[in-house]
Order: C-alpha cells, then sequence, then structure tokens
C-alpha cells in the first residue's frame, strides 16, 4: 500500500480500530472523565497506576473471544471476530478484512509474542490439552520501569503518515 491508495487511507483514518484488534490484553487504571468538559480536543488522561488486564486464553462458554484468545479460539474465523471485536459498528463495517489478513499474516511471520500464543493454540488443537498455561516471564532488575519481554532481532511494526 502506498499513500495513494484508498485502502492505505482506509488503514490511517482507522488505525486504532486495527491496534484495538490485534492487542493481546486490555488496559486498566483510574481514569479521569472530568478532563473532557469542555471544547477543547478530547483527551484520555490516566492516574495512578496503570496496567494490562489479561484473563483465560479462551472465553467462557458462549462469550465471542477477545484480545490474547483471538490468537488461541477459534482461529479459523479469526479475521471475522477480530472485525467483530471492534466496538463502534460503523468502524466495523469500514473495516477491510484483507488488511485484517496482511497484519496478521505478518505478526505471525514476525512477532515473537504471536508466535508464543499460536504454540498454545497448537497445544490445545493438535495434542488435545485444554488446560494449557502460557508464562511471560521478564528480568525486573534491568529497568525499572520497564519489563523488556521478548527480545528479536526482527520487529513487526505500523508506521502510519
Amino acid at each position: 500500500m502506498n499513500d495513494t491508495d484508498p485502502k492505505s487511507k482506509h488503514f490511517e483514518d482507522n488505525y486504532r480500530s486495527y491496534n484495538s484488534m490485534f492487542s493481546f490484553t486490555s488496559m486498566g487504571g483510574r481514569v479521569d472523565k472530568t478532563i473532557n468538559r469542555g471544547g477543547s480536543p478530547p483527551v484520555f488522561k490516566l492516574g495512578g497506576q496503570n496496567y494490562h488486564l489479561i484473563g483465560s486464553l479462551l472465553p467462557e462458554e458462549g462469550n465471542v473471544p477477545k484480545f490474547a484468545q483471538l490468537y488461541i479460539y477459534d482461529t479459523q474465523h479469526e479475521d471475522a471476530n477480530r472485525l467483530n471485536s471492534v466496538e463502534d459498528d460503523q468502524r466495523k463495517n469500514k473495516s477491510h478484512a484483507d488488511i485484517v489478513s496482511t497484519l496478521r499474516l505478518m505478526l505471525d511471520q514476525h512477532n515473537v509474542l504471536v508466535k508464543s500464543f499460536r504454540m498454545v493454540r497448537y497445544k490445545i488443537e493438535e495434542c488435545g490439552h485444554s488446560n494449557v498455561n502460557l508464562k511471560l516471564i521478564g528480568r525486573r532488575g534491568r529497568h525499572s520501569r520497564t519489563y523488556n519481554l521478548p527480545t528479536v532481532s526482527e520487529v513487526a511494526a505500523l508506521i502510519v503518515g
């Protein structure tokens, strides 16, 4: 895609929705909801300790997969599940399935976290294990505020602009 391609423009306009479709976790923290009372541009402000939430690697019976579950559960319909994970119906209808497929293939090939979650899928589907744990353990001594896990020689990135 290039800057004259309509798909490129669509991706640029909706990159936050695509980013959300491929997130492993949801974010938590104390959200300041009073900050957007006025005529200025919207602001998202978190206070206190911010954290990421991750639940079971498999959805409960009757629930749709979300976040990390999308890398493991019902992968035959993964692209459709990702498109459905976007809450805003208007954005969902505008999202291009081929962009989602391209991003999924790129992450499958280059992202070590995605590969780890795909390994869990393999254990569940091919080996018949239903009770599988995935532990990602980083060294906390290196950087006091950032736990650098994992490190690889290749990085998959989305650059907009």
